[in-house]
């Protein structure tokens, strides 16, 4: 008998290799069959071999991103698929499917893309896997009651007349980068709100913004550039490199804070049981020390899950409602009646020099329904992702388990099938009488269902306040001519591609 010798091992072995991984493709082809027959059914692009339909979003800068989603969806009628790599997703929009999917007990969790947000938000409601967001969300519920809402807006009103002093050296300037100003607005309102300290981001200005700012918008960017899902490929890039700097920066001053308010909740606490009164130095608990009170009552919060709430109520109360504010402006400026109308409103709400207060919000009506429409031909969240956890009827089409799900709300928003002359800026859509006549999901700008935003209440409450105080000041300009020139760009959020082209004129 012949011996086996070297070449004829590597032989056996290479045989043995190539055996193993047909084996392992047809095993992995025949657990997906199931997968396979439902998306059959469902129609969508043709793609490639491994990569699907990867390249209609690969290497595309903000905008070019933003413009291939619209054409996409442009192309179908109802539910379309997609296929990013070997992951297919499904792309919904019409209201019938959107009530289903958001309400759904087997499609509450968000799509592993969140994931990427998670060095800075860590398990906090935003990104949080579904046992961990249901458990945080019952104990959070509470803390959003009308009655602390309410006492933030005196801080709301504190720091839009501090944004009036700032703006008054930036008063007829052209094409100002309102965003910045209105950014360091909303941080210093957040902040405070939040976490009880005031950062002076008007006044003295810092980059805690910025770096906010920065870390989400490389989140979102390594969200659709496939290569950047691979850890060793992101962790050895630019953006890895500059991600985790920025996060590790916001993280120790978030954790300076919390660490703080632990400190003086325990020495309060050992102060009361010896007798002594504690006196308050503030007429309400930001949600910070609410979040403290919750993890010593009750064990139910650690120190790490506090931090997790607190940096995703910065990153979210602050990006969401600057973008919604400054998009509002510019929709202001591109209808000057309107806006002489909701001015006139706030002075016979307000008077001439009056700080908003609680009361004053609830009669502020076409600033609101102004505000809705703004958001509803700029929604902050113009594409968000669902995981489907079973498969999930949608009455034409079945999501099968483990799917990704694309939610393009731009698509619902601005689609003639659910609004009138769609593109046309019209407040009184949003009447009460006009908003009974509607499908409830054809407006989604805080999303819906219960894995909807907690926070739309302190949003609008928080944006009133703000453009009431802006708008009995100044006037606003733009250099836009109509909605149809203003091109978006994909962002963590929805933004202009060339910035706000926004003024202020100061009223006299």
């Amino acid at each position: 008998m012949e011996k086996s010798g070297p070449l004829d091992v590597l032989k056996s072995l290479s045989f043995i290799l190539v055996v193993s991984g047909l084996l392992w493709i047809v095993l992995y082809h025949w657990r997906r069959r199931k997968l396979y027959k439902l998306v059959s059914k469902v129609p969508g692009p043709s793609g490639y071999p491994i990569i699907g339909n990867a390249l209609i979003f690969l290497f595309k800068d903000q905008v070019d991103l933003y413009d291939s989603i619209v054409k996409l969806y442009s192309n179908y009628s109802g539910l379309f698929k997609i296929w990013m790599g070997s992951e297919p997703f499904f792309c919904i929009y019409k209201p019938e499917h959107l009530e289903i999917v958001l309400n759904h007990r087997q499609c509450l969790a968000k799509s592993t893309h969140y994931d990427f947000t998670k060095p800075f938000m860590g398990n906090g409601l935003f990104s949080a896997p579904v046992n961990i967001w249901k458990k945080t969300r019952k104990l959070i519920n509470p803390a959003f009651n009308q009655k602390l809402l309410d006492s933030f807006v005196p801080i709301f009103s504190e720091q839009a007349e501090i944004f009036l002093e700032v703006m008054k050296k930036n008063v007829g300037e052209e094409d100002l980068d309102i965003f910045a100003k209105i950014s360091a607005l909303q941080m210093d309102s957040v902040c405070e709100t939040v976490m009880g300290i005031k950062m002076t981001t008007q006044t003295s200005p810092n980059d805690f913004g910025n770096k906010l700012d920065g870390a989400m918008a490389i989140a979102w960017m390594r969200a659709f550039n496939i290569p950047y899902h691979f850890e060793f490929i992101y962790a050895i890039s630019k953006y890895g490199k500059e991600f985790n700097r920025l996060v590790s920066d916001l993280n120790k001053i978030t954790k300076a804070v919390i660490s703080e308010k632990m400190k003086n909740y325990e020495e309060n606490m050992i102060a009361r049981k010896n007798g002594e009164i504690i006196e308050e130095t503030r007429k309400f608990k930001t949600f910070s020390e609410l979040l403290v009170q919750l993890y010593h009552e009750d064990k139910q919060m650690s120190e790490q899950q506090i931090q997790d709430e607190v940096n995703t109520l910065l990153a979210a109360g602050t990006d969401t409602s600057t973008t919604t504010i400054c998009f509002t402006l510019l929709t202001l400026g591109l209808h000057p009646e309107l806006q002489e109308k909701v001015y006139e409103e706030i002075i016979n709400v307000l008077g001439e020099d009056r700080v908003v207060t609680k009361q004053d919000l609830q009669h502020l009506d076409l600033l609101e329904r102004f505000i809705k429409e703004t958001m509803r031909l700029f929604p902050i969240a113009g594409f968000f992702m669902r995981k489907a956890d079973d498969d999930i009827d949608l009455g034409d089409g079945v999501v099968p388990a483990n799917a990704t799900i694309l939610i393009n709300t731009m698509a619902t928003h601005r689609n003639a099938k659910y609004w009138k002359d769609p593109l046309k800026f019209d407040p009184d859509r949003f009447l009460p009488e006009e908003v009974a006549k509607r499908h409830p999901y054809c407006y989604l700008p805080f999303s819906a269902g219960p894995r909807g935003c907690l926070g739309a209440r302190y949003a609008i409450m928080s944006m009133k306040t703000n453009l009431a105080t802006i708008l009995r000041k100044y006037r606003i300009t733009t250099d836009y001519k109509s909605i149809e020139e203003v091109s978006l760009k994909v962002h963590m959020l929805l933004r202009p591609a060339d910035g706000f082209k926004l003024s202020l004129v100061e009223r006299t």
